[in-house]
Formats: C-alpha cells, structure tokens, sequence
C-alpha cells in the first residue's frame, strides 16, 4: 500500500510516465511515417538528400572570384544609369541612345556626356573587368546545396559587373563603335552563363537580372546603327542563352533540398545555437525607438518583467521540444509529400513552357486548413512562402525567355530583311538560315505571333501577362502614363523606334516638363540681392537656358 503522503508524488510520476509513453508512442510512429513516405517518393523518382555527407575540402578554388571582385570594386560607386527605354505610342518607343537626358524631374539628371566621361576615366577598370571574364575559370569543389557568404558575393560582384558593361556597351553603340558594343554584350553573356548552374533560387534571380539587363542593352544596340548583315548576325549570337528554364529547374531542386535539409536538423536540438524565440523574451535590455529616428540607451527591466519574460520564454521553448519530440516526423513526412506536388508541377510548367498552366495550378491549388496541425506544422507554415516565391521565379522566367525570344526574332526578321530585300511571310521562313526553329510564346506555349501589315512594316507580339491574345494590340487598359510599358499592353507587342517628328515632339516635352519640375530655391529678397541673384531694381536674374535636345 502506497502511503497516502506519498500519492501526490506518485500520482506525478504517473502522469510524467503517461506522458512519456505518449510522445514515444507518437515518436515512433512518425519515424514509420517518415520511412514510408521517403520510401513512396524514391519509388516515384524523387529523392531528397535528408542527411548528406559534406564533400572533403579542395585545395582547387575559383580563381576568378577575386579577380572579379577587384575589377568590379575597381570601378567605382557610381549613381549614373543608362535611360529607360519610353514608350511614346503604342508600340512606339525612343531608343535608349537618342534619349539626351533623364532623371527624375527636380533632381539631378544625367547625360550621355556624363557616362563617356566615366567610361573614360574607367577604362582600365572595364578592360580589366573583360579581361577577367575572359580568362579561363577553375570551379571551386565545395558544397552545392551550400549558400555561404562566397555565394552572395559573387552574386553581387556579377550584377555589378554586368550593370557596367551594359552602360559601356550603350555608350559605345552610340559613338557607333559596334566592335566594342557587342564585345561587351559577350562579357555579360559570360557572366549570365557562369550563374546558370547555381542551384538556388536567388542565383537563378541574379542569373534573370543579368540576362534581362543583357537583353535590354542588345535591344537598345540594335537601334543604335545601320549594322550590316554578319553585324546584326554577332549581335544575335552574343545574346543571353536560352537555358533559362533549366537554371530555374536547378535553383528549385536546390532550394527544395536545403530546405528538406534545415527541416530534418530540427530534429536535434543544439543548446549551442541561437534560439528562434529570443525575441519573445521582453524581459531583457532593449532600445527604445521614437518616430524622430533616435533611440534611446537600453533601461533594466522590472523584476516583474524579467520574471514573465523568462516564463512567456520557457514555456514557448518547452512547447517547440515537445513538438520536436512527438511531431516533428509525422509533419517532416506530411511535409515531403506535400511538397511533391510542387516540385513535379513546377518541373512540367518550366519544361512546357506556359505561364497559363502555372495560373491554372494555382487557381485549382486547395488552400484549405490542415486538420492535425502539429502533424502538418511545417506544410502550413513552411510550404506557403516556398511555393509563393518559386512561382514569382517561375512566372519571371517564363516572362524573360518571352522577351528574349521576341528580340532573337526581330534581329532575324532585321538579317532576312538585309539578304532578301524583303520580310518574311511566315516565321518559318526564317528556319535554319536565321533561327535554329519557330519561337515559342512561354505565355501561353504558343508559337510567337507575327503579321505582315501594309506596306514595309509587321507586328511581332506576344500574348502578354494577361494570356490573352488580342491581336497584336500594342494600346495599354490603363490611361495612367507611368504605366506605358510596351510589356504591360494588352499584347506584348515588340517596339519599334517611332518616326523623328514623334521623337522630337517627345523630347521638346520632355525638356519643358523638366523646367517646370524646377523648385526655386527660397531665400529673402535681401539676401537674394547680396547674392546677385536679384537686380538692383528687384527684378530676377535672367535664369541659365535649358539645353535644348540634340536630334
């Protein structure tokens, strides 16, 4: 008979047994799960590597990566940028080489001028930039799945880099040096090639930049000069590669395994490693922050505060072990499976080549709430922002391959035109002399649309991001002018330089919006006067004249 002083604590010790028995039951049972679903999945072709074996460090390293580095710092913090393309009409534009100046209106603007005067005091630093891009590469032997800080610096050195080239590119092309203008664009078609195989995401973000930047700089060269036929032929090879979707198909392999792998390590908990819930101790010294931007010096909290900070705190962590004792398997599991789906869904989109298919999984896609939270915690609360941001990726480089292919075409329908003294009836003209096969729209995974039209001229288009197809019509549904960009029309319609009445009308409105963007600087009359800039008699002095664009 157990004594009745001894029944509290015999009563507590059944219930911390009962406990016990019950997570190891539920522990238990989600290591079958897990077993079984990994099983399921390799059994369809696809794997996760759960618990890799990191590769042995190599003496072998990337050579290039400080070279890089030191050429694209060589150049210089620089706030100049090569004008956006305006779109004047519907599917009319001004090339970037004939637009004078640009900048935001009131602030400070910019001119070609003042980008040859930086391609002039930097051309060691860009020669040096191609250069380095054009010396062999000896890749490092690391951890794939691995994005470490040498990831996102050479990210950021190669969107740097490429941003200059494109500028030096332009600014060539406008001397009407096509040699140094192309050579350029071959310079940042090595950088976007030598991201296409990183498998992340954000690579393959940086590896789109690169490639659009790249593109845009071509399509801008393109309207810079009467180039001749094999001109026009270089200028069509030195443009971005075509394999964005098998980039892209990489970066979600990759970014879905180190995410599968971060999943698995909560398994173990490390007392070592910074909590993820630091942040609900409030019972700690903290910085206060007033809305004029100052802080003031951390005050010692209360006794009552650090009490309830340290409770709120522990209990949330002893919730979170639970968890991860009982559950984590069974939602590690349901996890796996759910992201199956996603991957081979992915996987087909990219591969067919339609941003309608990826509408339509998404509107079918069922969003209603797990039944068994902790069983499926990490499908409710990890999957959503993985799925959100691989189909923004997705629907990016659909978009981009789109547009390099409606630019590939028009340099093509520009050769045919040259060596045939005619346009084509049909795309499929141009097939093998000038395109290796009929583009495809990756809108709607249609093949790219053009027509003939009266006289001299033809409509190139695409169906755009509504999917729809209009026609070819290049006019926008939104009157707002901020929004005039030949990609936002109703159809993706290719744009062509408008005639030079249309541009000269543009830029004597440009120049008057500009003047009245102008805020005098407000000063009293006398020191107005002192500084001369009042007349004795009060009235002002004569303003300097606004330069009037070049045509």
């Amino acid at each position: 008979m157990i004594r009745r002083s001894r029944l509290p604590f015999a009563f507590v010790l059944a219930l911390l047994l009962g406990v016990a028995g019950f997570l190891a039951f539920h522990h238990g049972q989600g290591r079958l799960q897990l077993a079984s679903a990994l099983s399921e999945l390799q059994s369809r072709g696809v794997t996760f590597e759960v618990d890799p074996t990191p590769p042995a460090p190599s003496p072998a390293s990337d050579t290039a990566l400080p070279d890089l580095l030191t050429a694209a710092e060589s150049l210089g913090a620089t706030r100049l940028q090569v004008p956006m393309v305006p779109s004047i009409a519907p599917g009319r534009i001004v090339p970037a080489t004939r637009v004078e100046r640009w900048g935001h209106p009131g602030s400070q603007t910019h001119s070609w001028e003042d980008i040859a005067r930086w391609a002039q005091t930097h051309a060691g630093a860009l020669q040096s930039l191609r250069d380095t891009l054009n010396a062999p590469r000896r890749p490092s032997v690391e951890d794939p799945l691995d994005p470490g800080p040498k990831l996102l610096t050479r990210l950021s050195a190669s969107k740097s880099a490429a941003l200059a080239l494109g500028m030096a590119s332009l600014e060539a092309a406008r001397r009407g040096d096509f040699e140094t203008a192309v050579s350029d664009l071959e310079s940042m078609a090595r950088i976007e090639r030598d991201l296409a195989d990183a498998p992340f995401l954000i690579a393959q973000l940086v590896h789109l930049s690169v490639a659009g930047t790249a593109a845009s700089r071509a399509a801008s060269v393109l309207h810079a000069g009467d180039w001749t036929e094999p001109q026009l032929a270089r200028l069509q090879a030195a443009l971005p590669s075509s394999d964005a979707p098998e980039g892209a198909l990489l970066g979600l392999h990759g970014d879905a395994t180190s995410m599968v792998r971060a999943l698995h390590r909560l398994r173990q908990w490390n007392p070592g490693e910074p909590s993820p819930y630091a942040a609900l101790d409030f019972g700690t010294r903290t910085h206060t922050l007033h809305l004029d931007g100052n802080t003031e010096p951390p005050r010692e909290p209360t006794l009552f505060q650090r009490a309830v900070g340290r409770l709120v705190l522990g209990s949330v962590r002893m919730a979170d072990r639970i968890r991860r004792i009982g559950w984590h398997d069974q939602a590690f599991a349901r996890f796996l499976l759910d992201l199956e789906p996603v991957i081979l869904s992915r996987q087909e989109i990219l591969r067919e080549g339609s941003a309608n298919r990826l509408k339509e999984w998404t509107a079918d896609r069922s969003t209603d709430a797990p039944a068994a939270p902790w069983r499926r915690f990490y499908s409710a609360h990890v999957l959503p922002g993985f799925v959100e941001s691989l189909d923004k990726t997705v629907a990016k480089v659909l978009q981009a391959q789109t547009q390099r292919s409606l630019l590939e075409t028009r340099i093509a329908l520009e050769r045919f035109d040259r060596r045939h003294a005619r346009l084509p009836d049909t795309l499929a003209e141009l097939v093998p002399d000038f395109l290796a096969s009929v583009p495809i729209d990756r809108m709607d995974g249609q093949p790219i649309r053009y027509r003939r039209d009266t006289g001299s001229g033809f409509t190139l288009w695409s169906v755009g991001e509504n999917g729809i197809d209009h026609g070819g019509d290049a006019t926008w549904d939104d009157p707002n002018p901020g929004t005039r960009q030949w990609w936002l029309a109703r159809d993706g319609v290719w744009p062509e330089p408008a005639d030079e009445n249309a541009m000269a009308d543009w830029h004597r409105a440009e120049a008057e919006r500009r003047t009245r963007a102008r805020v005098p600087f407000q000063m009293d009359e006398e020191t107005m006067r002192r500084y001369g800039l009042r007349a004795p008699d009060g009235t002002p002095a004569p303003e300097s004249p606004v330069p009037t664009p070049t045509q």
